[in-house]
């Protein structure tokens, strides 16, 4: 089932797919609904009420249902072709040929290794991992669209599965768990027929070379031996080894058939399933690692949309008269933040203190425009410092940190805002000023908005403290 922080992010793909349902959806349910909470808390409720109202979640349900099918199907066919790889490894019925032990242990074993290989090598560069990257998504989701072509619901929650379990850190280990499953299923067939095989057949062991010596499959043998000798196998000793040759009578392989075949069954327990077992658990718990660490990102332009929507709470920063010498104003029209200001603070007034963070500005727009005492626009490091010293002389009274939202939110901004913060021990908002629609550069603030919601929660800002207001440039008359 879908946990809240897969709920949210679920209705935005949704939502983001279809605009059309988000108006329908405000329009049929949410109308003078209020929602209880937190922003968080808000989120999570209203995507519940969205996934019942468009039917997502038992869409989801059925991609889920669906999904598990079609894993249990390749893991049956994992076992089958495990079942004949084995069977295949082994001479014919009606012959009565020895077996070429290290021969067969590589057709069993051999690909699995080499896959582990490449698997243990991958993980460090996840990007080359299956669920990282967007062009692999890519193909996951059109190979699963190919069963579900018929059913256009199994087919919309598959793709928003992919798109949210199925990427990133925690998709990556997803995909690398199904591998180990698959695996492990594949080499449970091939010891299902070996055992099969060994139980109703009898069969001769023995090795062969044209360029190694005998000595090369004497130290094979031995670290076979030593890593079967754990589970309390014994393979065949040296004796057994130099006599298991091609050419020796088959008294001789007879008497040592029963080592090598313990010897066989043990070294696919150790170095097959037993790795695989343990890999597919790891992967499992990594999968919970990573989705415990997940979070929404609430600095996402969607959710910055939100915002207005679920707590549409406005403040005014009391836009006094315009001076007898017309500067450019800056008329506040409409600052919305996350939540209510603190009682006794609804309105700016004269012991606010308010700080500009670089504003694009002229040096004659005057910030008595504004309720509260101006101290400047921090600019430089001479500004830094005076400002500073006077929040340092009152340091219990409100702050209030003016940017531009057009301003690219960089380090050096997020040092400064953090600065502000820690110098100040009263109520403490940042004013993200946004130009109004019609400004040319409304568009590229829009998504530059985002940056300063990461930036702001990267300097500890919560929700409640960050406000945002429409402003625009005039020339108010005399």
């Amino acid at each position: 089932m879908l946990n809240p922080r897969e709920s949210v992010e679920l209705t935005r793909l949704r939502e983001e797919d279809k605009p059309e349902l988000q108006q329908q959806f405000q329009e049929e349910v949410l109308d003078g609904r209020v929602l209880e909470g937190d922003f968080s808390e808000q989120l999570t409720k209203r995507a519940a009420l969205f996934l019942r109202f468009t039917g997502a979640d038992n869409e989801w349900r059925d991609g889920l249902r669906f999904l598990r099918r079609l894993t249990a199907a390749a893991l049956f066919l994992a076992f089958l072709l495990g079942t004949l790889a084995a069977a295949q490894a082994f001479p014919p019925l009606q012959t009565q040929e020895p077996v070429n032990f290290f021969w067969l242990l590589a057709v069993l074993i051999g690909l699995n290794c080499l896959s582990l290989l490449l698997w243990l090598f991958l993980v460090p560069v996840p990007q080359l991992l299956p669920g990282s990257g967007h062009s692999g998504g890519t193909l996951a989701t059109q190979l699963l669209q190919i069963f579900a072509s018929r059913q256009w619901r199994v087919s919309q929650a598959l793709a928003d599965w992919l798109k949210l379990r199925g990427k990133g850190r925690a998709g990556t280990w997803r995909f690398s768990r199904l591998s180990h499953l698959l695996w492990l299923t594949y080499l449970l067939g091939g010891l299902f027929m070996i055992l099969l095989m060994l139980f109703t057949r009898q069969f001769n062991f023995i090795w062969e070379t044209t360029l190694l010596d005998e000595q090369t499959f004497n130290v094979l043998t031995n670290i076979l031996n030593g890593l079967v000798a754990p589970i309390g196998l014994q393979g065949p000793d040296l004796e057994a080894i130099r006599q298991s040759q091609r050419g020796s009578p088959a008294e001789l392989l007879a008497s040592h058939r029963t080592a090598w075949a313990w010897l066989l069954i043990g070294t696919l327990i150790m170095a097959g399933l037993i790795p695989r077992l343990l890999l597919a658990i790891f992967s499992h718990y990594m999968i919970r690692r990573a989705e415990s660490r997940a979070e929404t990102d609430l600095a996402d332009i969607y959710f910055v949309g939100l915002r207005q929507s679920l707590l549409p709470v406005s403040h005014r920063l009391g836009v006094r008269d315009a001076d007898q010498h017309p500067p450019p104003a800056l008329t506040a029209r409409a600052a919305t933040g996350a939540s209510a200001l603190p009682a006794g603070l609804e309105e700016s007034d004269e012991n606010t203190l308010l700080v500009g963070l670089e504003l694009p500005f002229d040096d004659h727009w005057h910030p008595q425009q504004l309720s509260g005492r101006y101290l400047g626009n921090l600019s430089d490091r001479d500004s830094r410092q005076r400002i500073l010293d006077e929040i340092r002389r009152h340091p219990q009274q409100a702050l209030y940190v003016l940017t531009d939202v057009r301003r690219a939110a960089d380090r050096g901004l997020g040092e400064r805002l953090r600065e502000l913060k820690q110098k100040s021990s009263g109520v403490f908002r940042l004013l993200l000023l946004i130009p109004p629609l019609a400004d040319p550069e409304a568009e590229s603030s829009d998504k530059r908005l985002a940056d300063w919601y990461r930036l702001a929660y990267a300097c500890g800002l919560e929700d409640t403290q960050i406000l945002r207001t429409e402003f625009s440039a005039e020339d108010p008359s005399p």
